[in-house]
């Protein structure tokens, strides 16, 4: 479980000369469901994600607040709920002038869209260097 949400951003775009993201590769694998035993291959396309986690000064100049316990400029971002978490992604996308990817009455992803959004668990695990850990029985739930 992490400590506080550390905010991870991905762009479903390519964007030359982008130094602040990082270009994940894609992958394919099969894992074992432990709880189950059945096996699951799944495919991950590449992607780009933030080189670092989001910033607190990052985080204020669009949100207008830092809700971070620790204070510190250069320090990631801490205390962001999931909807403040989308909510900035969407801010970000609408800065640079790109599709937002949430809705912000539901919650939902837009299927098709160019703007930032977070990472998923797998997406996570996998640019994090371990894919497998992200299979385990409560892979669904998100940290808050």
């Amino acid at each position: 479980m992490r400590n506080g949400l550390l905010l991870l951003i991905l762009l479903n775009a390519t964007l030359p000369g982008q130094e602040a993201l990082v270009r994940v590769p894609g992958t394919s694998s099969t894992v074992t469901d432990p709880v189950t035993g059945i096996p699951v291959r799944f495919t991950l396309a590449p992607f780009l994600a933030g080189a670092t986690e989001v910033t607190q000064a990052e985080y204020a100049e669009l949100m207008g607040t830092n809700p971070s316990a620790r204070k510190g400029e250069a320090l990631p971002v801490t205390n962001v709920s999931w909807w403040n978490a989308i909510d900035y992604c969407n801010r970000l996308s609408r800065k640079e002038k790109r599709q937002p990817c949430y809705d912000l009455i539901t919650g939902g992803l837009a299927p098709r869209c160019d703007g930032y959004r977070l990472l998923t668990d797998a997406e996570w695990s996998h640019a994090a260097g371990s894919a497998e850990e992200s299979f385990s029985s409560d892979a669904g739930a998100e940290a808050a």
